[in-house]
């Protein structure tokens, strides 16, 4: 299970959770198993954070920053997104020309799949 406080601070929405990772960013989110179904996480910097079987059902991911995550079973069904970051500047958009998708988010989850010793694996900027 996820931080609640983690858990507190992003439902209380993306200006909120941004303040906080500003604030302390050395602190590594932890959002596993959370309930995020229909939250807008549209600019959220969820960088390095831990978002395995968390529920992002329908979610809105749209410039969410989303490098070096761990992602493990997530659900991301029906997602709002056009495109996120992968990398740590969040500088590259990806994809670069088309919508991002489901199937093309858990692409990059079948090729990123953390470790069992480090949450903090880096996604490549394409999809495969």
């Amino acid at each position: 299970m996820g931080n609640p406080e983690h858990i507190a601070i992003i439902k209380q929405g993306v200006e909120a959770w941004n303040s906080f990772r500003q604030e302390k960013p050395n602190v590594t989110p932890n959002l596993s198993g959370a309930d995020l179904s229909e939250a807008n996480l549209e600019h959220a910097d969820l960088r390095y954070g831990q978002l395995g079987e968390s529920d992002l059902t329908g979610a809105k991911l749209r410039s969410a920053k989303l490098y070096s995550t761990a992602r493990d079973d997530w659900v991301i069904s029906d997602i709002e997104c056009r495109y996120v970051y992968w990398d740590l500047p969040a500088k590259q958009r990806s994809p670069k020309t088309e919508t991002c998708s489901r199937e093309s988010l858990n692409g990059y989850t079948r090729h990123c799949r953390p470790s069992s010793t480090s949450l903090r694996t880096a996604c490549p900027l394409s999809t495969h």
